[in-house]
């Protein structure tokens, strides 16, 4: 073979091994893309949370299945549109109507957040509450999504004179029960319900946000790509960063160059502005104080229950030990027999029908003791 004929070819061979790369490389791109989308990532929008389900939306959608009163409690609308099984009564609570006819059977005051309306129970009526009710009490259950000690405390001053318990049980989640109090403002939601989830009403100041701003605060603390495009870097040309956002490969690529050029503080959420953790738990402490001084004023047995958190959430900030002056005072009550197959599975870190049935359990015995022990 003439050398004329050998360099064509390894022209030829070079650029068929070429045409394999360009083709595999697009292929893999593809494949890329594809897995990136599924799993949350669209062009110029990386996941910075734990929601994989998480996703931009073109129109933001708001339900009107929860809302904030004249009062400033945030409760349930019977009205709403509800799956089959949830009932509500007329002050928009998961439970029996508010009227205590002292017919001589116990009654509770239950007061707690997503726990105690029966979050993930399957169906709901297996949820602790109404393993409880169907126990011979009657529960008056305030339990609503998204609320924490600064509710529980006004419905215990609310609804206490009215209903006349005979117990007054707290289901505090010690994970986040004690956090920065949002304020409890006439009709203004402390939580908006959306087509992309749930968003706090209120930003860590305590300003009142609108659904849209809220989903504007959330698309910026939850995209670790939007950190990069703040960025004055001059390492990609605008043109070329354009092109690159166009897809979610591309954006990735571009966060694996920001997070090695910059420092990891650069990605962090700036928490500024919020109280110190001592001050957050001397205000849970006073919540918790105020539902005991009113349960005792009005002749009512005071129960603290403490839900745990999921053992894989566990730490020093979520436990009974790293809370001790919340409970300065008050004798809190918890299971020691959950596992983590009494859990859903992470993200959701409520109960599943096993979690729900020890956990009423526990709080059976709790109750038949300390009323017995009197």
């Amino acid at each position: 073979m003439s050398s004329k004929s050998k360099r064509q070819n390894n022209t030829r061979i070079f650029l068929f091994n070429s045409l394999l790369v360009i083709i595999s490389l697009g292929i893999s791109i593809g494949v890329g893309e594809i897995i990136l989308r599924i799993n949350g990532h669209a062009p110029g929008f990386v996941p910075k949370y734990v929601n994989k389900k998480f996703r931009p939306v073109e129109h933001l959608v708001i339900s009107e299945n929860y809302y904030t009163d004249d009062e400033g409690v945030f409760k349930a609308n019977p009205a709403g549109d509800w799956l089959p099984g949830i009932t509500l009564n007329s002050d928009g609570f998961r439970s029996i109507e508010f009227e205590n006819p002292e017919d001589g059977t116990t009654s509770i005051l239950l007061l707690g957040d997503s726990f105690a309306w029966g979050a993930s129970a399957d169906p709901i009526s297996e949820s602790f509450a109404e393993i409880i009710s169907r126990e011979g009490y009657r529960l008056f259950n305030t339990g609503i999504a998204g609320t924490d000690p600064k509710q529980y405390a006004y419905l215990a001053e609310k609804y206490i004179p009215q209903l006349k318990p005979d117990i007054v049980a707290v289901a505090l989640y010690i994970d986040n029960d004690i956090h920065p109090y949002r304020p409890m403002l006439p009709n203004k939601n402390l939580i908006h319900v959306t087509n992309v989830g749930w968003l706090q009403a209120f930003d860590h100041s305590g300003r009142y946000m609108t659904p849209h701003e809220a989903y504007q605060r959330y698309l910026g603390e939850g995209n670790a790509a939007a950190i990069y495009l703040n960025d004055n870097s001059k390492t990609f040309k605008s043109s070329m960063k354009k092109l690159f956002l166009k897809s979610a490969v591309g954006t990735n690529l571009l966060l694996m160059q920001a997070k090695l050029r910059f420092s990891p503080e650069r990605f962090v959420g700036n928490e500024g502005g919020l109280p110190s953790r001592q001050s957050v738990q001397s205000e849970a402490r006073e919540y918790l104080l105020r539902i005991k001084r009113a349960a005792e004023a009005g002749g009512a047995k005071f129960l603290l229950f403490v839900i745990p958190v999921h053992p894989k959430l566990r730490s020093g900030w979520n436990s009974i030990e790293g809370n001790v002056s919340v409970f300065d005072g008050l004798v809190p009550f918890r299971p020691d027999n959950l596992e983590i197959s009494d859990y859903m599975k992470l993200p959701n870190a409520h109960f599943n029908n096993s979690g729900h049935k020890k956990y009423a359990q526990f709080m059976l015995q709790t109750i038949k003791a300390q009323t017995e022990s009197e």
